[in-house]
Formats: structure tokens, C-alpha cells, sequence
């Protein structure tokens, strides 16, 4: 099976450096920023299925980062950075079991509805 030639973070690149800028559109990183809010009752929870979501996420080949965060002066307040290599793997990630056991276990622990933003990555460059 052929590499993503953007796919840097695998084994080794079996292609030049993108120097083009379409070349480097190509391999921009797909970019899931979720803003989280979570009962205060439900926070140590929240936190246990976060960590199984994660621990699983890490281990799909399209996904590069899974950073769960949270606010230092609001401490029910988090944010998940996702870096996938397409939008393609960011839908198979969502069509998994741990994200399906993760979404149904803390809806009912939301102060408020949950938002996404997608992003495309601009720097640092994925093949550097």
C-alpha cells in the first residue's frame, strides 16, 4: 500500500518535500477544536471517559493528536484539539465504538449543548 506522502509522523516519507502551494494544501492536517461544558457533579467522569476516548483515538491511523484541555481558571470548562490527517479520518473516528461509548456517557453530564469547530492546519507544516 502506497504512503500519504504528507504522512510524516509514520514510517518514513517516500516523497519530496510538498514545495508547491497547492502541494502543501494537500497535505494540510484536518482540525477538530470541541468547546465542552460540563456539570460541575459530573466533572471526575467526564474526565474517565475523556481518557478511554483518547486512549483509543491515538490509536486510529488517521489521527495525529487527541488533547483533551481544560480551562485553568474554569475548571468545568474543556476543550478537545483533534489533528487527523483528512476529514475522512476524522468521520471514521467518529463511526468507532470508544467515540459512540464516549458521546453517549457524558451527553447527560453537558451544562450546555457541546461545539465543534473544523480547522485546516497552516503551520507547523505536517511534512517539515
Amino acid at each position: 500500500m502506497d504512503k500519504n506522502p504528507c504522512d510524516v509522523l509514520g514510517l518514513p516519507v517516500t516523497a519530496t518535500i510538498p514545495a508547491s502551494p497547492a502541494e502543501q494544501e494537500e497535505c494540510a492536517m484536518f482540525v477538530v477544536w470541541v468547546d465542552i461544558q460540563v456539570k460541575p457533579e459530573h466533572v471526575d467522569a467526564f474526565i474517565r471517559a475523556s481518557e478511554d476516548n483518547h486512549r483509543n483515538t491515538i490509536r486510529e491511523p488517521g489521527n495525529r493528536r487527541f488533547d483533551v484541555l481544560r480551562l485553568n481558571d474554569q475548571p468545568t470548562h474543556f476543550r478537545l484539539y483533534e489533528v487527523y490527517v483528512d476529514e475522512a479520518a476524522f468521520k471514521a473516528h467518529q463511526q468507532s465504538a470508544h467515540y459512540f461509548r464516549w458521546r453517549d456517557t457524558v451527553e447527560p453530564f453537558m451544562a450546555v449543548k457541546r461545539s465543534a469547530e473544523k480547522l485546516t492546519s497552516v503551520f507547523p507544516e505536517p511534512w517539515a
